[in-house]
C-alpha cells in the first residue's frame, strides 16, 4: 500500500509537470501521511522534512552549482579552457590531462592565500 502511495503520487506529480524535487517533496508529504494515518502531525512532517536538508553535504550541492553558474557567467570557465589549451591542445584529450593541472594550480593559490589550510591536511 505505501508504495503503491509513493510510486503513484511521484508519478502524478512528474505528469501535472511539477519539477522533480516538488514531485520528491509531494511523494514524501504523501507518504509519511499515508503511514501515520490521519493521526500524522504536519508540524513534525516539516521538521523532518528541514533536519533532512539541514547538513553541510547538502547545502554544498547548490553553491557549488551557483560557484559554477558565476564562473560561467563571468568568462573564467573560458579562460581556465583557453590555459589548457595553450599548453595541451595538440595533444588528443588534452583537457583530460588539464583538468589534474588545473587542480594543482587551484591547490597553489588556495596555500599561498591561506596558509593554515595545509595543517587541515595533515
Amino acid at each position: 500500500m505505501i508504495i503503491a502511495v509513493f510510486i503513484a503520487t511521484m508519478l502524478i506529480g512528474i505528469g501535472i509537470g511539477l519539477p522533480i524535487a516538488m514531485a520528491l517533496l509531494l511523494c514524501a508529504v504523501c507518504t509519511a501521511l499515508a503511514m501515520g494515518g490521519g493521526d500524522a502531525n504536519p508540524t513534525i512532517i516539516a521538521r523532518t522534512l528541514m533536519q533532512g536538508s539541514d547538513s553541510v553535504t547538502m547545502m554544498a550541492l547548490p553553491f557549488f552549482v551557483l560557484a559554477g553558474e558565476i564562473m560561467n557567467r563571468g568568462g573564467l570557465t573560458k579562460r581556465i579552457i583557453a590555459f589548457c589549451d595553450v599548453f595541451l591542445g595538440r595533444i588528443r584529450g588534452g583537457l583530460g590531462y588539464g583538468t589534474p593541472i588545473y587542480f594543482t594550480f587551484r591547490e597553489d593559490l588556495v596555500h599561498l592565500f591561506d596558509p593554515k589550510s595545509e595543517e587541515n591536511l595533515l
